[in-house]
């Protein structure tokens, strides 16, 4: 016996070895390599961002942190002190006097961004240089400050007019607050000292930073996580809330997480400012880290393009000394074998010993096939015409639906209108048991589909009855399986009504408790108990209750919808019978494969 040979075709053996081995190890390579740089510089990015952050929250505590210490010097100052308690005396809601105004204006020197400082009591406003010309802040800002327990109290950015001797200006500030007392005596003023700084001082802070840096935007919240400010290229939004989960991470100094706003994905980045509850919260779009990933990954694509198109010309090479004369030999033994359609090819010389043996061997094979063709030939033409009818004789599926068709339109030619229209309720009977292959179909379908039952039952029995159909608004587009209602309706028909007697059949269908009731009841004869008995515990299952069965229509509930629900047959003979079918809820655009 001589050596078994391999016979793997060796152009499959080629495009796997280049599949294997070169394209799908770069592919791997490529995706894994995107994915770790793209994480790489998230990360990267992230850290930067919050470290960013952190130095804006630096900056900005100190310099909060100077405007606290001004605030301690002023109420520290007993000239300013006496100065408050002599304008106490006085009656006015409005009171102030020029060696007040003299003594804050050194103050205010020294912190230009200091727009007003003044003074509340409960009945009055001490003014320093300015007046509020819209008091409604006045007593929120006392109130705070004094149920502060002698704490610092912040305002966040307000647009504040002010007024004096010269006329009205408008600043837009933030405000910073603290009980007065005289520290040589230890008496509590009752008065609350107020101060006003341009909002401009701390967005100079911010965009100093963020502008040298990453495209970053700004804002500072509370600690519910409201605006107080923010950059102008802020989303517009009132609450941090609205682009992350701000409470989750209300216990963390200093954290970045993922965000959204109206579909755009953004890097959030937070920090809690030491001098008071408010966070410095910067965003990044996510489309800046991806579009620098893709920037950074060029050059690695353009070198796997190169490595990629060296590979395929090389490949390319090997194709054309190999493949290629392989491919003929292939084309020629695929093509039609037959009498004179025997295409024998010339012997070749080749380097390749491989194929100069394939085509002597096909050579040879073709000879010895030419002569078995001629003996077998007839035969096989005859089997070939035997295998072609009986395809043909299979029929399609849509030939019933078409022949139906024709019935109809043939029998209303020839006025035949009752033939017609049972055609037509056939028709559509089969077309909505057929439903395109799927088990659960609106409920309006499955009512015109008993209805065309019933239809053609009136031509066929010698039975006098009237069904009466009973669908709840808003029930028709609900989702039940199909063929429920016929095999209880026929069961009715045929085995509910004696000859002579009116039948009425009853279709219901109605929500109930969050599911969906199905009912037929009819006044037929009704069912023997010891019947009654064998349906209820499936003991006549192998028995035909109908076309279906009623335990075909109980397993098919029970299967789909689950074990929650199924049928009820309730009958007493002489009286009728009852069949109610429970369902669960399911509209069209849920999932219906199971209930």
């Amino acid at each position: 016996m001589g050596k078994r040979m391999y016979r793997f075709r060796l152009t499959k053996i080629m495009v796997l070895f280049a599949v294997l081995f070169f394209c799908l190890p770069m592919i791997v390579f490529s995706f894994f390599s995107y994915s770790v740089f793209q994480e790489n510089i998230e990360k990267r990015v992230s850290e930067y961002s919050l470290l960013l952050t952190k130095q804006i929250e630096t900056n900005l505590d100190l310099k909060l942190g100077e405007y606290k210490d001004l605030i301690i010097q002023i109420i520290r100052d007993p000239d300013i002190v006496k100065e408050i308690k002599t304008l106490k005396r006085e009656k006015a809601d409005v009171v102030g006097n020029p060696r007040l105004s003299t003594q804050i204006v050194q103050y205010i020197s020294v912190a230009p961004e200091f727009k007003s400082i003044a003074f509340l009591s409960r009945e009055q406003y001490i003014k320093s240089i300015f007046v509020w010309n819209d008091m409604s802040l006045r007593e929120e800002v006392y109130d705070a400050t004094v149920e502060g327990k002698n704490l610092f109290q912040w305002f966040g950015q307000r647009d504040q007019t002010y007024r004096d001797s010269f006329g009205e200006h408008s600043e837009s500030v933030f405000s910073m607050s603290k009980g007065v007392w005289d520290f040589t005596s230890g008496e509590n003023l009752d008065t609350v000292i107020v101060i006003d700084v341009s909002a401009s001082s701390l967005a100079d802070i911010c965009n100093k930073i963020i502008a040298k840096d990453l495209p970053l935007s700004w804002c500072i919240v509370d600690a519910q996580g409201k605006l107080q400010f923010s950059s102008g290229n802020f989303l517009d939004i009132k609450n941090i809330d609205e682009i992350m989960e701000y409470s989750a991470y209300k216990d963390r100094e200093n954290y970045y997480a993922d965000g959204s706003f109206e579909g755009h994905d953004y890097l959030v980045s937070s920090s809690k400012l030491e001098v008071n509850e408010w966070r410095i919260i910067t965003l990044l779009d996510e489309k800046y880290i991806h579009e620098n990933v893709v920037d950074s990954e060029k050059p690695l694509m353009a070198a796997l393009a190169v490595i990629l198109a060296a590979m395929m010309a090389g490949i390319f090479i090997m194709i054309k000394k190999v493949i290629y004369p392989i491919n003929n030999l292939a084309k020629v033994m695929k093509g039609p074998v037959g009498e004179h359609q025997l295409d024998y090819p010339q012997e070749i010389s080749s380097p390749i010993e491989e194929i100069s043996v394939l085509y002597h061997s096909y050579n040879t094979m073709m000879q010895e096939i030419d002569r078995l063709i001629q003996e077998v030939y007839e035969k096989g033409e005859q089997k070939r015409i035997v295998q072609i009818k009986a395809l043909e004789s299979q029929i399609n599926p849509h030939f019933l639906y078409n022949t139906l068709d024709t019935i109809k339109w043939t029998a209303l030619i020839q006025e035949g209108k009752n033939a017609a229209e049972m055609a037509s309720m056939l028709s559509k009977l089969l077309h909505i048991s057929l439903s395109g292959g799927n088990e659960m179909i609106p409920l309006k379908n499955e009512v015109e589909h008993v209805k065309a039952y019933v239809g053609i039952q009136k031509y066929r029995m010698d039975i006098e009855f009237h069904v009466v159909y009973m669908i709840e608004e808003g029930t028709e587009d609900l989702l039940v399986p199909k063929i429920l209602f016929q095999p209880f309706v026929e069961n009715s028909i045929i085995h509910g009504f004696k000859k002579g007697t009116k039948g009425m059949i009853e279709v219901l269908a109605f929500l109930s408790d969050d599911a969906l009731i199905l009912q037929v009841n009819d006044n037929g004869v009704g069912i023997e108990e010891q019947k009654m008995s064998s349906l209820k515990t499936n003991r006549d299952k192998g028995k035909r209750f109908s076309n279906i069965g009623i335990y075909n229509v109980r397993e098919r509930i029970r299967l789909i919808c689950g074990p929650g629900y199924g049928v009820k047959i309730n009958s007493k003979v002489g009286y009728g019978t009852n069949v109610e079918m429970k369902l669960p809820v399911r509209r069209q655009e849920e999932d219906v494969q199971i209930c």
